[in-house]
């Protein structure tokens, strides 16, 4: 949560980064697409999955050192008179791993239906983080290696696993793929961005300085990422030790050093049209069922019709 103009300008120039370097990821994600053989779905997928576990790997890695430099300089600008220690992070790579089997990627897909949509984007539980005291320096680590399994699991049931439901669904196969690869790079690229979020939230934990987090968007974010932006700065628990993303998403977090200054972006706006219509109202899943419903005939008065949320998918 940004108090001065040079905080703000370094968190959209972040933002902006990450959705040029998840363009770039696309780019190569595309042309692996056709290792996935509609005829040989089975026997492709594991090549597939293990190529595009490759690709994604060092665009991960490249979005959480533009997380680090944010961090830095962002801690600069908005924390000027900070004595303690910027926090510092150590990324631990997986390991090199056998492709699975076309038996095991069967069991594994099986496995994946039988999870509900929510624990499909759920991340892993992160790491915990011992936060610095006064004048200490901690450096937390970030194990990739649980991220690697949930990432694979995705571009199971996003790739394969879609083309899967919707031939049994009789579509054909270019109406197959198409979808399919809407989906699974959805999820892949949400998988890079992760590189940049997870960064943030552990330098935050680890950073005796700062406060809180706070979810910037775009001009004319989803229902879903309004509803989250709507919270304004939140404590940094472990119900908030995740950074909540669907796919596509290209929200970032912000750090809080200061909880006088202005929410970002439309954040107050969100919150108002929160309290007004929603809160004591609705609750649980109902609340979520409102919320978009209200917002969404929002947009549609106010002409934001927005762009595809997945660049594949215009």
């Amino acid at each position: 949560m940004a108090s001065t103009p040079q905080g703000r300008r370094l968190t959209e120039e972040h933002r902006q980064a990450q959705v040029r370097l998840r363009a770039r990821f696309l780019t190569g994600f595309l042309l692996l697409w056709p290792l996935l053989d509609w005829r040989r779905l089975d026997d492709t997928t594991p090549g597939w999955v293990q190529a595009v576990l490759a690709l994604l790997r060092p665009f991960r890695q490249e979005s959480a050192d533009l997380a680090v430099s944010y961090y830095r300089d962002y801690r600069l600008v908005e924390a000027p008179r900070a004595t303690e220690p910027v926090p510092e992070v150590e990324f631990v790579q997986p390991a090199p791993t056998r492709p699975l089997t076309s038996g095991q990627l069967l069991d594994e897909l099986a496995r994946r239906r039988r999870l509900d949509a929510q624990a499909t984007r759920s991340a892993p539980p992160s790491t915990p983080q011992r936060r610095a005291q006064p004048g200490e320096l901690v450096k937390p680590r970030i194990d990739w290696s649980e991220w690697d399994k949930a990432a694979e699991r995705s571009l199971l049931a996003t790739g394969p696993g879609e083309l899967k439901r919707q031939a049994s669904r009789g579509i054909g196969e270019g109406q197959a793929r198409r979808v399919a690869l809407v989906t699974s790079s959805g999820s892949a690229s949400r998988h890079v961005l992760t590189g940049a979020r997870e960064t943030t939230l552990t330098l935050i934990r680890s950073d005796e300085r700062a406060k809180r987090w706070v979810r910037v968007t775009d001009d004319d974010p989803c229902s879903f990422c309004a509803m989250l932006a709507s919270r304004g700065p939140v404590f940094i628990t472990q119900a908030t030790a995740a950074f909540k993303a669907h796919d596509n998403c290209a929200c970032v977090a912000e750090p809080v050093f200061n909880l006088a200054a202005a929410w970002p972006g439309r954040a107050r706006e969100f919150r108002r049209l929160w309290d007004d219509n929603i809160m004591g109202k609705y609750s649980g899943h109902e609340a979520v069922k409102a919320w978009r419903r209200l917002y969404e005939a929002q947009r549609r008065e106010q002409g934001r019709t927005g762009p595809a949320e997945n660049p594949l998918s215009a």
